[in-house]
């Protein structure tokens, strides 16, 4: 098979986002080709691609040819888009070498102090080096975001033990030191369980505010009929927060914040986690250990 090579050229990058199986849509590969390997959201299925074929016609004004090809090669076009955008913008395209996605997504590799984290594109810059980077874009146009590492501790009082675990999902807004906030960034797609006491971290796509201020955090409760552990039938949903710690990769700025004194997430009531809370007395050796 004939394919692109890092003696092809002084400097040869590749964007790989439609690594998928061909069996299953797939039109690109996994394997490093070049001296830098982009694999924006994992190099497989792009934000925005699975929004169905009259989605796609529309975005090419109705077009019908046009339309269906964007929806069957969706994944494939995104290379380009993606490319053309980082020639003419203000975005910081940074990307962070990972030994995997998987870990990437965990926060296992968020650090670029000590790593060389390229800039995605055009800014590339070559080095003696080879190196399997990762981003996180949006669905839509500009599909350039920051990224932020967020880790929450659930609460392990003797209120959020006698409450128990909770099912539901987490989203956050970044807020900056410049009143700029974040769109909403859930935590997972899907529901998970939040067990008194455990620890949770994920990266997340979201807009760069500059150095952060604050969080504003939701909890959304869902029930399932199938799932008793989700009947909440004799108190209200929530959830015991201790604290939140959020970094920002492009701002080389983070933060730990945590709620009011009462640590409660009820569900479907936004509220402001702030660097201020952390400092009653009872949880200051708790947040710096």
């Amino acid at each position: 098979m004939v394919r692109l090579d890092p003696t092809d050229a002084t400097f040869v990058t590749a964007i790989h986002t439609d690594c998928n199986p061909f069996i299953s849509g797939g039109f690109g590969i996994t394997q490093p080709v070049g001296h830098i390997d982009f694999y924006p959201n994992g190099g497989r299925s792009q934000p925005g691609c699975n929004e169905g074929v009259l989605s796609s016609i529309t975005l090419e004004h109705g077009s019908i040819f046009r339309g269906i090809r964007r929806f069957v090669s969706c994944n494939h076009i995104r290379s380009y888009e993606y490319f053309i955008e980082s020639i003419n913008t203000n975005c910081p395209y940074l990307t962070v070498p990972c030994v995997s996605w998987d870990k990437f997504l965990e926060g296992g590799c968020f650090d670029c102090t000590n790593q060389y984290c390229p800039k995605f594109g055009l800014d590339a810059q070559p080095g003696n080096y080879h190196a399997s980077v990762y981003l996180m874009t949006g669905s839509i146009k500009p599909f350039c975001k920051g990224h932020y590492k967020i880790v929450i501790n659930v609460s392990r009082t003797n209120e959020s033990l006698d409450h128990g675990g909770e099912v539901g999902t987490f989203a956050v807004k970044a807020i900056g030191q410049n009143g700029k906030r974040s769109e909403r960034m859930p935590l997972s797609s899907q529901s998970m369980y939040y067990e008194p006491g455990s620890t949770h971290a994920v990266v997340l796509p979201g807009d760069v505010v500059g150095k952060l201020e604050a969080v504003e955090i939701s909890w959304e409760y869902r029930a399932s009929v199938f799932n008793p552990l989700t009947w909440r039938l004799l108190h209200t949903p929530r959830v015991y927060v201790d604290s939140l710690s959020i970094e920002s990769l492009e701002a080389a700025h983070g933060i730990t914040v945590c709620p009011d004194e009462t640590k409660t997430l009820v569900a479907n009531e936004p509220k402001i986690l702030t660097t201020d809370n952390c400092q009653i007395p009872e949880r200051l050796n708790m947040v710096s250990t």
